[in-house]
Parts: C-alpha cells; sequence; structure tokens
C-alpha cells in the first residue's frame, strides 16, 4: 500500500472558506489574538464573518482546545438569555480545522473598530456634536448593557470590552451595536469557592484564568 494514501488530508480553514483579502482585524498568534475576515462558506456560497485564533503547533493547542470548549458552552448559555440574540452577535456555526478554531457570524456586521473608519461623513459616529447622534450612541450603549446583563445573568464577566468586542452593521438610522461572544472567560461563582492557584491547576482551570481576543 502506498504510504501517501495512508495519510489524511489537510483540513484548514482555507480549505473550508474563501478568504478576503484584508483583516477586519488582524490576528496576533503569539498573544492567542484572533483574526476577523470576512470569508464565504465553500460549501454553501453563504458570505460570513469570521473569527478564529490560529493554532501555535505546540501543547497549548491542548489548553486552547479545552478552553474553546467550555467557552461555547457558556456562549450558547447567554444567548439563551431573554434578549440576547437582539443584542449578542449571533454565532452561526462554529468549528476547528487543521490550523485554527473558529467561529462564524452573519456577514453583514464588522468590528466597531472596523466598521468606524468606513462610514459615510455624515453617518452619527463621525458627528456626535448632533442631539439625535448623541441619542443614537446612549441607545447603543444600552445595547450593550443589557447585553453584558446577559454575561452577568450566567455569573460571566467578559473579558475584554473594546471596539474589537462590539459588532456593528454600520447602521445610519437605527442603534445596532452588538457584544462579539467568545470574552466571557471568567466564572465569578467557581472564583469565590476557590483560591486562583487551585483553579489554574484544576483540569478545566485554564478557562477560568485565560483570557482570548
Amino acid at each position: 500500500m502506498d504510504p501517501a494514501r495512508g495519510k489524511r488530508q489537510l483540513d484548514t480553514l482555507e480549505q473550508r472558506f474563501q478568504l478576503d483579502e484584508s483583516f477586519l482585524s488582524s490576528p496576533n498568534t503569539a498573544a492567542l489574538k484572533s483574526g476577523v475576515i470576512r470569508a464565504a462558506d465553500r460549501r454553501t456560497g453563504d458570505p460570513v464573518v469570521l473569527k478564529y485564533w490560529v493554532k501555535t503547533g505546540t501543547a497549548v493547542d491542548a489548553d486552547c482546545r479545552e478552553l474553546w470548549r467550555h467557552e461555547m458552552r457558556q456562549s450558547e448559555r447567554v444567548r439563551a438569555f431573554p434578549r440576547a440574540d437582539e443584542v449578542v452577535v449571533e454565532v452561526t456555526a462554529s468549528g476547528e480545522s487543521d490550523d485554527a478554531f473558529y467561529i462564524a457570524m452573519p456577514g453583514d456586521v464588522a468590528p466597531l473598530e472596523h466598521a468606524a473608519r468606513f462610514v459615510r461623513p455624515d453617518h452619527w459616529l463621525r458627528n456626535l456634536q448632533g442631539a439625535r447622534q448623541r441619542a443614537l450612541l446612549w441607545k447603543n450603549v444600552r445595547r450593550l448593557g443589557e447585553a453584558l446583563g446577559a454575561v452577568h445573568g450566567q455569573g460571566l464577566v467578559h473579558g475584554r470590552i473594546d471596539s474589537r468586542a462590539v459588532y456593528s452593521a454600520g447602521a445610519a438610522t437605527k442603534p445596532d451595536f452588538r457584544l462579539g461572544g467568545f470574552e466571557f472567560c471568567l466564572r465569578v461563582a467557581e472564583i469565590n469557592k476557590a483560591p486562583l492557584r487551585i483553579i489554574a491547576k484544576s483540569p478545566s482551570g485554564v478557562s477560568h484564568i485565560l483570557l482570548f481576543g
């Protein structure tokens, strides 16, 4: 038997998705920082936004896999909270390829840091001196407050709130901010039960102290 025929073919992120040429947010493998990019599912042709973490090729990947599985369960719990589906980014798919862990989101959203750079000059984000624009801003802040309420309602604390964790479709006339998933990595109830040094040594403890970006 030809040894080459017995080898499993690589299953990479690019084989599953046709990736855009430019990032919405650039990855940093050394810092476990995710990349965010527009893409198309090669099986269905559907446009998506991918958030992915490149594997390191080291033993760290095994820890990341456990964290990944834990976080996907927590993410499902948060999105089941009342009204969370309106203020938390929808995760349409998630998976693991040979070179990355990833989640897929609707193709019309982007991290706020990217969306704010490319809105029209008359968009409310660039004209906050007006009363209507400021009212939209506060309505969007309220949406993020509701999203955090869903996270806190599950006994979790969101790991990082910044312009990479907030998503928008760039709506010009209505509030549309959503909180991005997969950053709620700290279970307050469990921290109260044991010192950090004990949690850190436990098999699941890595998911309580590492913060993915």
